[in-house]
């Protein structure tokens, strides 16, 4: 019985990690700021595409945690505007995009989450 708690459960506890892991950056013992391009484009469904690969016995989590991911990105795609803090960075590095490159750059990540979760699916 546990067994079956555990498999239908660890993905809704996936999917609940995904919604909120690009937001990571806002942790303080993080050298980034928020909406880093670490955190907010394609790169994390890549991670996770590799870890799928690697532990396969973790399948539906990864593919729960890839759609709270594209979930999360989208979402982000619509900040009140685009300025501030809703704009992509590159920290360490001292590079902001402009507001269409953000949108863009959170489009794709979202865009590569999703399909990543549908293909793998």
């Amino acid at each position: 019985m546990m067994y079956y708690a555990i498999t239908y459960l660890a993905p809704l506890f996936a999917a609940l990690i995904g919604l909120k892991l690009p937001d990571i950056d806002l942790a303080p013992v993080f050298p980034f700021r928020h909406r880093s391009a670490w955190t907010h484009g394609p790169l994390p469904a890549l991670i996770v595409l590799l870890l799928d690969i690697l532990h396969p016995e973790y399948h539906y989590s990864w593919i729960a945690l890839l759609a709270g991911l594209a979930i999360h990105l989208l979402a982000d795609c619509f900040p009140r505007r685009w300025h501030g803090m809703a704009m992509i960075n590159f920290r360490p590095w001292n590079r902001t995009l402009k507001a269409m490159g953000s949108f863009w750059f959170i489009a794709v990540g979202s865009f590569v989450s999703g399909y990543v979760c549908w293909v793998r699916f």
